[in-house]
């Protein structure tokens, strides 16, 4: 409990509840003066800021404790109130949460600031601007005094750590109580739902009998070749390792700064007072030592993880979010319908092709054979990321394909279905439906242009594509041909050609 103009004397006694201790900080003249309460279960240590970081003379009594309960991360609880008599008073706000955000420990501040939070005025556009600069978001938002919000409480802490919020009216005081409820505990991350299969436990007889009895009819049309084969192949596949589904918490490894590092660091929050000049040599020191740190975490995590576990844990989105503002709503719709059409140039004609199903295509020399199972087998080869059991829209992922390729019947069937597809110049519908991941570019997303798509398409259309373009590279390429489409060298200067 923090407690501001206690009006006592450094001679006088106070009588507290059993189990519960007293720091105080009175003013040495009459008036004025702030304490704090605390139980006798917390660890309790007083926080003396340095002298060169306040201003000498300010009108801001602060008493500052670091708590700690049990083994959990300590904390900080500052009592504050503001008086009058000098104007540096937001000076002195502003560099000491600067000194605590240096800390990387969660801050609480309450008291008497006496500026109006609820109006628009220079001290509290300045105070607000001061939070919002150092991370710290103020948390009461009724009247404390008549209809003037001048007892605050900004914090660095976790909304979700911050519960039960609220003013009380004692009719003790002019001014009400504020109250609120904090988990010094760690808050559980809400857990994944991670949806695999277990490719390990395969009756591997049985699925090489199944796929090298299989038989598909003769289809007059692609998709219902296309058809057969993704359902006999899901159901082999959802009876021998079918879906499972189980929650996983998502761990954050963060990069630990040497000692070099943080005393720079420290001495930077130190020497804030002085020329500009040497704050910014300092800056580029800094910068130099965490690039250094940056390097020998990302060198040493890589051996003990992978490199794929560390890209994940380091290049991650944690800072780029969908806006959570109820207004900012975004229509799944609109959002497909903006990157269907942003492909397209101004003016043009944007058509659908899995609706379209006459389409004017100009006439082209260039047509793709009847290839053999020697070029599914290079054109598999030549994909990425064979082994993602990654399930794309048909419930078809590169890890099944992989499994049942190398089955001679199976390769048959592929191949069978690569010429049919070229043979009628068609791609099945359901091949051109991909699964489009908008992942946020910037901070609160809110609109269309702010996501980047991601697109997952099925790995027989990559098939198909990587298929035609093995085809095509030899028509294109500078060699000694007769069918080469661009002149020697200027492979790369399409937009030069006529």
């Amino acid at each position: 409990m923090c407690y501001t103009e206690t009006w006592l004397n450094t001679d006088d006694l106070c009588s507290i509840p059993q189990r519960y201790n007293m720091l105080r900080k009175d003013r040495s003249t009459h008036g004025g003066g702030v304490c704090i309460l605390y139980n006798n279960d917390l660890k309790c240590s007083e926080v003396a800021i340095p002298k060169n970081v306040l201003e000498e003379q300010n009108n801001c009594e602060l008493l500052c404790c670091k708590f700690q309960s049990g083994f959990n991360r300590s904390f900080f609880v500052c009592c504050l109130y503001r008086t009058g008599g000098y104007t540096n008073d937001l000076t002195t706000i502003d560099a000491m949460l600067r000194y605590f955000s240096s800390t990387n420990n969660e801050v609480h501040i309450l008291g008497d600031f006496n500026i109006n939070y609820l109006v628009s005025s220079p001290d509290s556009v300045s105070l607000k601007n001061i939070f919002k600069t150092h991370g710290f978001s103020q948390i009461i938002n009724e009247p404390t005094r008549d209809k003037n919000l001048i007892d605050l409480i900004p914090t660095n802490a976790d909304s979700e750590k911050m519960t039960r919020t609220k003013v009380v009216d004692f009719s003790i005081s002019d001014h009400k109580l504020t109250e609120t409820t904090y988990k010094s505990c760690r808050v559980k991350k809400p857990k994944l739902h991670c949806t695999f299969r277990n490719f390990n436990n395969i009756d591997w007889e049985f699925l090489i009998t199944q796929f090298a009895n299989l038989s598909i009819p003769k289809q007059t049309n692609v998709a219902n070749f296309l058809r057969y084969f993704q359902n006999f192949t899901l159901n082999i596949f959802n009876s021998l390792c079918p879906l499972k589904t189980k929650k996983i918490t998502e761990k954050r490894h963060p990069i630990r700064l040497s000692k070099e590092t943080r005393f720079l660091i420290s001495q930077k929050q130190k020497l804030y007072s002085l020329s500009q000049k040497k704050i910014k040599d300092i800056d580029k020191q800094i910068k130099c030592f965490m690039r250094n740190d940056f390097s020998n975490f990302f060198k040493d995590f890589t051996v003990k993880n992978g490199i794929w576990k560390t890209s994940k844990n380091i290049f991650n989105l944690r800072d780029k979010t969908v806006g959570t503002d109820d207004s900012m709503t975004i229509d799944v719709n609109e959002l497909n319908e903006f990157f269907c059409t942003s492909a397209f140039p101004s003016g043009a004609n944007c058509f659908d092709t899995i609706l379209s199903q006459d389409i004017d295509m100009p006439d082209t020399v260039f047509s793709v054979k009847n290839i053999s199972n020697y070029e599914v087998i290079k054109a598999w080869k030549g994909l990425k990321n064979k082994d993602k059991t990654c399930e794309k829209h048909s419930g078809i992922s590169f890890k099944m394909i992989s499994i049942v390729i190398p089955i001679p019947n199976d390769l048959d069937i592929l191949t069978n279905f690569c010429n049919l597809s070229f043979s009628e110049s068609c791609i099945p519908s359901e091949l051109k439906i991909s699964r489009v991941i908008p992942l946020p570019k910037i901070a609160n997303a809110s609109k269309p242009n702010h996501f980047r798509p991601i697109s997952i398409s099925n790995p027989l259309l990559l098939l198909l594509e990587k298929i035609f373009l093995n085809r095509l590279i030899p028509f294109v390429c500078p060699v000694s041909s007769s069918l080469v489409l661009l002149p020697p060298k200027q492979s790369f200067t399409q937009a030069s050609q006529d």
